[in-house]
Parts: structure tokens; C-alpha cells; sequence
């Protein structure tokens, strides 16, 4: 940033869609494949950690990229769905049927341990992002449907 050259910086949060090398959907779409009637998530579900679709991130560069200039953008999905939000997404792409058990944070223990477990809420502000007009492709829980899709193909091809 101190070389004078316009340069953007984006922050994203947890990367999700197509292709994601971790995809932190992979647990819950092999357990409901598999056929498990339960899944536990800790905190009842309720832990929210913003999601950034790779997507919205590539309408995000698509912005700056017509409006060159120096600074440090976040880059994160318009919704902050909570995690038991997630997993049911999840479920109704797959057509699961189970049930989610939400588990009291008074259980000391992993049971339910999910990847947006967190101690508080973590949302990003996407204010300067907008402000120079980027427009995001869609919601987390609706683009985390192609990363569902792509992520059940490779576990029912397994």
C-alpha cells in the first residue's frame, strides 16, 4: 500500500463454491448421503460466521478492476446465515430428511463441533465495497447450492 500504485487488497471470509479444496460442507452433505438420521451442532446451531462466495468475490474484482484505486476491501455475502441455517440448507438440496440435534454450549465436549463454530458473531463490513458499486451475484445460501451439488457428485462417484 505505501508504493502509490492502485492497488485493492480484498479480505475475504469463509470461501465457499465450486472447486473449494476444504469445502466446510463436505462433513455434512457425506454424513447425509451416508444416510445418518442425526446430526449434532454445538452452540444449538446458532453460531454465525460470514461466508464469502467465490462468486460474489469475482463480482467484487470485476468492480474494482473498472475503478482502479488504493485500498483494503472486505469481501463476504450480503446474508450471515447462522450454522444450523447452513446445515438445513444443506439438507433441503439433498432432500435429507434427518434430524438436526442442537446441543447446549453447558456439554464441554466436541459433540457437534461444526467449521462456524465461533466464540462471537463474525460479520464483515462490506459498506466501502458497495459504496463503490458492487452488487453481489446472490446470497451465501443460495450460491452454497453449487458447492452442494459439486460436492455430492464427487462423494456418490467415491
Amino acid at each position: 500500500m505505501d508504493s502509490g500504485l492502485p492497488v485493492t487488497v480484498i479480505r475475504p471470509s469463509k470461501v465457499h463454491g465450486r472447486w473449494a479444496l476444504n469445502s466446510r460442507t463436505r462433513p455434512f452433505v457425506e454424513s447425509m448421503i451416508r444416510g445418518d438420521r442425526t446430526i449434532e451442532l454445538a452452540d444449538r446451531g446458532a453460531s454465525t460466521d460470514h461466508l464469502t462466495a467465490a462468486l460474489n468475490t469475482a463480482a467484487l474484482i470485476s468492480t474494482v478492476a473498472a475503478q482502479p484505486g488504493q485500498r483494503i476491501l472486505n469481501s463476504a455475502d450480503p446474508d450471515t446465515p447462522t450454522a444450523e441455517q447452513i446445515v438445513r440448507s444443506i439438507g433441503t438440496q439433498l432432500g435429507w430428511t434427518g434430524t438436526l440435534n442442537l446441543l447446549d454450549d453447558a456439554n464441554d465436549s466436541n459433540r457437534g463441533r461444526h467449521p462456524w463454530l465461533a466464540a462471537h458473531p463474525i460479520v464483515l463490513d462490506t459498506g466501502a465495497s458497495v459504496r463503490l458499486g458492487y452488487t453481489p451475484v446472490g446470497t451465501g445460501l443460495d450460491l452454497l447450492r453449487e458447492e452442494i451439488d459439486w460436492v455430492a457428485t464427487h462423494c456418490r462417484t467415491r
